[in-house]
């Protein structure tokens, strides 16, 4: 079951992917409004009040939507779609161009056992772009390993084809990607690359999904540890009078606020942790 703090932080990741960005598309696939298009409208960003999720669009217009028992929010790449079994089931489709991208990689050794996790958030490019840069860390790691066979498993039906020669490469961003990946390919005695389904690859979409929330408003404390400091502001000063008390959550090495702050990104605060009472 969702809770509150784990809705913040989908807002966040989806404020990260969609705020400020026009719609291409917007599809709600519920019969009461079946017949309503967002397509051309902005988002303006996400507010959460406990488990429903607010998307503020230009208009004056809101989507509110409820994650209930089970339900959740999927941020894909351009270029990528659920597979049908999940989109089936899909009551919100919000489509844009060109978006945040991060690539996920789990590295195991011959007997399945995970050696390696590589995330990294590259900024805004397509998903095409996000998987060759996924497949060259995942080659860069195999050669500083003196790994000398690999076998890929990639969920990207366009790259695994485009690796094999199937496909040409006509796109002027991949190109030097692919160039890149397939003379590192060669350098192994043995390369192999195998398409598969998403529903295989989520230990590594889970990772591209946490790089991406890494740079969305959900800091992580670092060795699991929150630095503690007592505020030296005097009662009255100009410093306490601008101040906001919030109340948060910690979880998994992760502070959640439980309100939106409505802070301009790359905003530096300083936080004086106390423990809340329990009403």
């Amino acid at each position: 079951m969702p809770e509150g703090d784990t809705v913040y932080a989908l807002a966040r990741r989806l404020d990260a992917a969609l705020r400020g960005r026009e719609l291409t598309q917007g599809d709600l696939r519920v019969p009461a409004h079946a017949t309503a298009d967002l397509a051309g409208l902005t988002v303006l960003g996400h507010v959460t009040h406990g488990k429903h999720l607010l998307t503020r669009l230009s208009g004056d217009l809101t989507l509110h939507t409820h994650l209930k028992m089970s339900g959740s929010w999927t941020v894909s790449s351009t270029g990528r779609w659920l597979p049908p079994t999940v989109m089936a089931d899909a009551r919100v489709v919000l489509r844009t161009e060109e978006g945040p991208a991060a690539y996920g990689v789990v590295i195991r050794n011959p007997r399945g056992e995970i050696v390696a996790r590589l995330r990294k958030y590259i900024g805004r490019a397509t998903n095409n772009v996000a998987e060759y840069y996924g497949l060259i860390a995942a080659l860069d790691y195999a050669q500083s390993n003196s790994v000398r066979a690999l076998h890929i498993e990639s969920d990207s039906e366009l790259l695994v084809k485009q690796m094999r020669g199937q496909y040409k490469v006509k796109s002027a961003d991949l190109q030097p990607l692919f160039e890149r990946a397939k003379k590192m390919s060669q350098s192994f005695a043995s390369f192999r690359i195998n398409h598969v389904y998403r529903e295989q690859n989520r230990e590594a979409d889970a990772l591209a999904n946490e790089a991406m929330d890494e740079v969305s408003g959900a800091p992580r404390a670092e060795s699991g540890k929150a630095k503690m400091e007592k505020s030296n502001s005097p009662a009255g000063s100009g410093a306490a009078a601008s101040a906001i008390r919030v109340r948060a959550r910690f979880r998994s090495g992760v502070l959640y606020p439980l309100e939106d702050l409505n802070l301009p990104d790359g905003a530096e605060v300083e936080i004086v942790l106390r423990p809340a009472s329990r009403t």
